[in-house]
């Protein structure tokens, strides 16, 4: 016993003095050994500490002599059971052996104290057979594993096969499981005098990675055939073949099929090396000299040799360097020896979507091609090549890249494998990119171009790109790299965002040397407009620049911003300002002092003066000054001016908050200042006009800043985007203690739109900071808030609106986030018109009216992003960047809930068809009471209007018209319930004109204003019943209505359709189907004098038209062709002859080419809705007419 182990032995030994006749019988029961005691016992053999199998129970036989015997053992502990059975005879020629060994519950995670060799086996080895090296080893051997267990992966009826003769081994492999199935065969033939030759070919089928690895990415379900043939047992480095068949498999749950993998590396008679890679990804070929390993260091010295030149240098400018750099010295000292290679690669890339699939990194696309050649050795390396990718694209999350036919060549030459100076001194580098398309992140650079031709510690450099289709830039010039310094000198540089570009106008000098980065004397011009920097950054913070701008063109902001509304307002600004800056002290503590100077500032049609503006700033202080003023000499001069100190944090530094810095003392005042300057920062109302005189005082902070004081607005106007209505304003507004309040403050109308217009403002707005926070105010009075200049591209209704406040006012009231106005409105007085939701086009042509020139130089672009554009059979990803955040706005917030109630005059027009034969309208006197609500979800109105007495429908005729209109959501298309009559006389005999009798042509109007629902009703009245009841006329009452609508008058009988003659009849019902869209009487009309001049064969006129015919305001056209001329004359001439519409059109390039027309027209157009006046227009065009 030695320690907690105990061996008990019994037996006997036979011929113990004759050794070569010796013989044991020992037997060993139960006997206990613990692992520990192993390392402990036998010191000099190292024994691992196997302590966590707990304690062996060895049972043990050991039967013969030394060199012939039988052996039987059983080993149990907590890792499972081992039993032994064999014999082996060992004589002076060879070993002979025979056994079996088997495991039962055995588990190797005990063995080896790892999870990672998780396991349950059962096993039988089966071994017999002579001999120890492939020359005299002639065995067989057998594995079984059964009812299993590994990493939690089931294994079942699984075995493997070796025979090994005559210097050859033989392989058979079945391997079964749920998560796949393997079966192979192997052979290698050992007795050629080089290299041993082998064989392999394997299937698996079904197998998932997933639980062999441990990792839910390798999620798979793969099959494939493999087979391999080579000379040599190392995996790369020797002649070898090797095929991978794929089978319909899966990765990560994406299908694949019928893919084919060829690897062959190959050597020819001077031993010279070749790779071929056929496969999906990439194909290819590497020639010349080289093992694996150093192609691998060939590949790792050239991107270590950039690593340390750079490092190299930047120690020569930044000590604080050169810790860095010793330790990557020490990296690639401790790397170990550098293998020489020499390849020449010649690569097709296709999809290299699989590798980034397997590997787990971002998603990379890359179709392309890569040429060139790789030395690597001792000495250190060089190389040449040229690499076209016609597209790709890397998926990174935080900077993705795109790529769009782009080609790099590249040649380095004495790339130094070992850290010196004298790398700098010897390195050649030439590099040639070109690209369509190059996408950084969010960033796109477009025509790109690189050029970098360096040797011998100096070179030349170009570059050029489009950045995000909004700004283009090139520069050229040299680099010089010293032991002390480097410098570069930018020849020629110019920028262009959108339409503001820059060149420069002398050489642009910068150097980095252990001092610092200097910029000497950057001098940049824009017409007459110099921008100038200059100074010096060293590598501890401390600053001395200095930069200045003349003569710069104030409304040259239009290009910051490309919001349309901000460019609206940019490009109205007028004015030069000259900017000088100077920064000194640290970048930790800066001391910033600056001067602004600006002549005849304006906006729009107001001058404001010069400006002035100094600010000085240290210590977390910033004191500004600024002037606006106007000479003395005006006779109402404007001034403003705000002068004080504001606590700032403008350290070049990262810090918390730049802002929350206590002691602000700011003082703004104003002089008759034009309001038009408020244009700028409200975007709802435009054309402000007035002046405004007071003065605040701030303190605080710019995050809680307290002010006092109040301004006053005189004389003020403003028009309503929203509206197009002018108004005028004039009260003040007076700040106090985080409070905007409305102590006297109006809106009137303007006189000549509505006298009575008047609406006074009261509340308060509460401020966080500077910004409005909360809004408590109130209106009362009346105003005209809709009039016929009203109509926009936005609303589809116009006319005249009065509406006045209930006897509470309105009241405003809410955040930025979130407002509303509630109150009671009285609609005072209204006429509004809705014009045809759906306009018909009767013309017979089409021209262009009017040519507009596009400065598309200076338009807003938008910005983008790389598009990378798919093969057909790759799936390619789109580089996208994160899509902008749309800013929230005021008006996304606002709502509204308002009682309307009609009062006085209150009228509708809403026209549904403005064909002139069938001029089709509804105008409604309005009664009643709605609810008109706005919020997240929309706009809604809710209420019923009743149809009064005047109230009328057109439809032919006028019709006497009630019903209602009743609300349901949206404003603009409410549900119609209308019912409108018309009544005239017929003559029930033709032939005497006291058969007359009464007739009522009604029209029931449902649907809705958008789509319109009519049914015609026809009835007769007797003249004589006292009571004037009406009977339903029978028979076809829509034909005969229409005909009695189109023949009747207030003084004439109308007519039925069967009373009309022959001629009209067949005109009629030919075109019976049109007659509800309003063509039928036009038509007839123009096809009777058409007929007519036919056969009087009247000269020139070709065509006549009449319109709208039994209207007072009749409407003729007619068409003469004089030599290549063509006149039409027009109009409602029979109201009045000043109305006739006269064009002549002549083709420019004669008769033969009548597209190219010159057209001189005189024009009188009074079918505008929003008006009863006659507009004549005179003018003159040139246009081309496309015809198909």
């Amino acid at each position: 016993s030695f320690g907690a182990s105990e061996v008990s032995l019994s037996g006997t030994v036979s011929n113990i003095y004759r050794p070569e006749q010796l013989r044991l019988n020992i037997v060993s029961d139960a006997s206990t050994i613990e692992p520990g005691d192993l390392p402990v016992l036998m010191p000099y053999f190292r024994i691992p500490d196997y302590s966590g199998l707990g304690p062996l129970t060895v049972d043990l036989q050991f039967v013969g002599k030394p060199l012939d015997f039988l052996a039987i053992a059983k080993v149990r502990s907590a890792a499972g059971t081992v039993s032994v059975d064999g014999q082996m005879v060992i004589t002076e020629d060879n070993i002979h052996y025979k056994g079996i060994l088997a495991g039962e519950d055995v588990r190797l995670e005990k063995v080896f104290a790892s999870d990672e060799f998780l396991s349950r086996l059962n096993t039988k080895v089966f071994i017999e057979g002579s001999g120890t090296n492939m020359a005299t080893l002639n065995t067989e051997a057998r594995v079984d594993i059964d009812s299993s267990m590994f990493r939690n992966i089931a294994i079942a009826s699984s075995s493997v096969r070796i025979t090994a003769r005559e210097n050859s081994l033989e392989t058979d492999l079945s391997l079964r499981s749920p998560d796949g199935s393997v079966t192979a065969q192997a052979f290698a033939d050992f007795g050629a005098d080089s290299l041993p030759v082998y064989y392999l070919s394997a299937a698996v089928r079904g197998l998932d990675l997933a639980p062999i690895v441990r990792d839910e990415h390798y999620r798979s379900n793969l099959s494939f055939d493999l087979e391999r043939t080579g000379a040599g047992l190392t995996l790369f480095d020797n002649p070898s073949d090797t095929k991978i068949a794929f089978q319909s498999s899966s990765f990560q749950g994406m299908p694949f099929d019928s893919v084919a993998v060829l690897l062959q590396w190959l050597k020819d008679s001077t031993n010279n090396d070749k790779v071929v890679v056929r496969s999906p990804v990439v194909d290819g070929t590497l020639q010349g000299r080289f093992t694996f390993n150093g192609l691998v260091d060939a590949v790792r010295s050239h991107l270590d040799g950039f690593g340390r030149l750079y490092s190299n240098q930047r120690r020569i400018v930044d000590s604080s360097y050169a810790m860095m750099l010793d330790s990557l010295s020490q990296s690639v000292a401790d790397s170990g020896e550098v293998l020489p290679a020499s390849i020449a690669y010649d690569l097709t890339l296709k999809n290299l979507v699989p590798l980034s699939v397997a590997f787990s990194f971002p998603r990379l696309e890359m179709v392309g091609t890569a040429k060139g050649v790789l030395n690597g050795g001792v000495g250190g390396g060089s190389s040449s090549g040229t690499i076209t990718v016609s597209h790709g694209s890397y998926a990174d999350t935080s900077s993705p890249i795109g790529l769009k036919k782009v080609r790099l060549a590249y040649q380095v030459k004495n790339l130094l494998s070992q850290q010196s100076a004298s790398m700098r001194d010897s390195l050649e580098l030439k590099v040639q990119l070109r690209g369509d398309e190059i996408g950084i992140s969010n960033t796109a650079l477009r025509l790109a171009s690189l050029d970098i031709d360096y040797a011998r510690k100096r070179g030349r450099f170009a570059v050029a790109s489009d950045v995000d289709s909004m700004l283009t830039f090139s520069a050229a010039g040299s680099i010089d790299v010293t032991e002390r310094r480097d410098t570069v000198v930018l020849d020629t540089l110019y920028a262009k965002y959108q339409g503001i570009d820059l060149s420069s106008a002398s050489p642009f000098v910068m150097t980095v040397s252990s001092t610092g980065v200097h910029v000497d004397s950057a001098r940049l011009v824009r017409r007459d407009e110099e921008f100038f920097l200059t100074g010096n950054v060293d590598f501890q913070g401390n600053i001395k620049a200095e930069a200045n701008i003349r003569n710069f063109d104030l409304s040259d902001i239009f290009f910051i911003n490309t919001s349309p509304t901000y460019r609206e307002h940019a490009m109205q600004l007028g004015g030069k300002i000259d900017l000088s800056a100077r920064v000194t002290g640290t970048a930790a503590s800066p001391v910033i002092i600056a001067q602004l100077e600006g002549d005849d500032i304006s906006y729009r049609n107001s001058t404001f003066g010069d400006l002035t503006a100094a600010l000085k700033y240290a210590r977390r202080k910033a004191a500004i000054k600024v002037e606006l003023a106007e000479p003395d000499s005006v006779p109402v001069p404007q001034s403003f001016s705000m002068e004080g100190v504001v606590p700032i944090d403008l350290t070049f530094l990262p810090v918390d908050d730049r802002l929350d810095h206590s002691g602000m003392d700011l003082k703004v005042t104003s002089g008759n200042l034009s309001a038009s300057i408020f244009d700028i920062f409200v975007p709802e109302i435009d054309q402000m006009a007035g002046r405004i005189t007071g003065s605040v005082d701030v303190t605080g902070n710019l995050v809680r800043p307290r002010q006092s004081g109040a301004f006053t607005i005189d004389s003020g106007s403003f028009r309503l985007e929203m509206n197009g209505i002018h108004y005028r304003v004039d009260g003040t507004i007076a700040l106090d203690s985080g409070k905007i309040l409305f102590p006297r403050f109006s809106i009137r109308n303007l006189e000549n739109d509505y006298t009575d217009g008047v609406v006074t403002i009261g509340g308060h707005i509460v401020q966080d900071g500077f910004a409005p926070a909360e809004y408590h105010l109130t209106a009362n009075g009346e105003l005209l808030v809709l009039n016929n200049r009203s109509l926009t591209a936005n609303q589809s209704f116009f006319g005249r609106l009065v509406g006045q406040t209930g006897p509470n006012g309105l009241r405003f009231e809410g955040t930025f986030e979130r407002s509303r106005i509630v109150g009671n409105i009285f609609v005072q007085d209204a006429f509004m018109t809705f014009p045809p939701s759906q306009k018909t086009v009767s013309v017979s042509g089409m021209r262009f009216d009017d040519i507009l020139f596009v400065d598309d130089t200076t338009a807003a672009v938008p910005d983008t992003v790389v598009t990378v554009l798919p093969e057909p059979a790759l799936p390619v990803a789109a580089v996208t960047a994160a899509p902008k955040r749309t800013e929230r706005t005021f008006l996304d917030g606002f709502g509204y809930e308002l009682g309307i109630e009609t009062r006085n005059n209150v009228r509708v027009q809403m026209i549904f068809n403005a064909n002139a034969g069938a001029y089709e309208e509804l105008v409604a006197e309005l009664n009643g009471k709605m609810v008109l609500k706005k919020d997240e979800a929309g706009q809604q109105l809710i209420g019923t209007i009743n149809v009064g007495e005047g109230s009328n429908y057109k439809y032919y005729k006028e019709f006497k018209a009630t019903g209602s209109l009743t609300f349901v959501g949206d404003p603009q298309n409410p549900q119609l319930n209308i019912l409108a009559k018309y009544s005239g006389t017929h003559l029930k005999n033709l032939e005497d004109p006291t058969s007359e009798e009464g007739v009522v042509v009604s029209l029931e109007i449902t649907g809705n204003r958008a789509n319109p629902k009519i049914k015609i009703g026809l009835a007769t009245v007797d003249p004589n019943d006292p009571n004037n009841r009406e009977t339903p006329r029978q028979g076809d009452v829509e034909n005969d209505a229409i005909a009695f609508l189109l023949t009747s008058s207030p003084n004439e009988p109308g007519l039925f359709r069967e009373e009309l003659t022959a001629v009209d009849r067949n005109k009629l019902g030919a075109q019976l189907n049109e007659a509800i869209s309003g063509t039928f009487v036009n038509n007839l009309l123009s096809g009777l004098v058409n007929e007519f001049i036919e056969k009087n064969n009247i000269p020139f006129v070709k065509r006549v038209e009449v319109r709208n015919v039994m209207a007072l305001d009749a409407d003729i056209n007619t068409r003469l062709e004089v030599s290549t001329a063509v006149i039409n004359i027009g109009g409602k001439v029979f109201t009045d002859v000043s109305n006739t519409n006269v064009s002549v059109q002549v083709p420019v390039l004669g008769r033969q080419n009548r597209n190219f027309i010159f057209e001189v027209e005189k024009k009188t157009d009074n079918a505008d809705y929003t008006s009863a006046q006659a507009k004549t227009t005179l003018g003159a065009r040139l246009f081309y007419r496309f015809t198909f």
